[in-house]
């Protein structure tokens, strides 16, 4: 009588378990990284133009950020509303 109460509980427990089920997630596409204009700079670049390669770089990390970010808000899950007021 000691394992049957806990063996009945133990069963109706498992029976309601239902698994999680697995949802196939397609991989993303791929984003090539932006190359770097400064990796071709010498001493001997003028100044104006190391200035201008490090503006255009750090445009371009922006702008590739914002594509990951895009590419992830497909795999994000969708906000839910906020609940009204009673």
């Amino acid at each position: 009588m000691r394992l049957f109460l806990p063996g009945c509980c133990l069963a109706l427990l498992l029976g309601c378990f239902t698994p999680p089920v697995v949802i196939p997630c397609p991989p993303p596409p791929p984003v090539t990284q932006p190359t770097l204009r400064t990796a071709v700079l010498t001493s001997q670049t003028p100044a104006d133009k190391v200035l201008e390669a490090y503006v255009l770089d750090l445009a371009d990390w922006v702008g590739y950020g914002k594509r990951l970010e895009k590419l992830l808000d497909a795999y994000r899950p969708a906000p839910t509303p906020p609940a009204q007021p009673r």
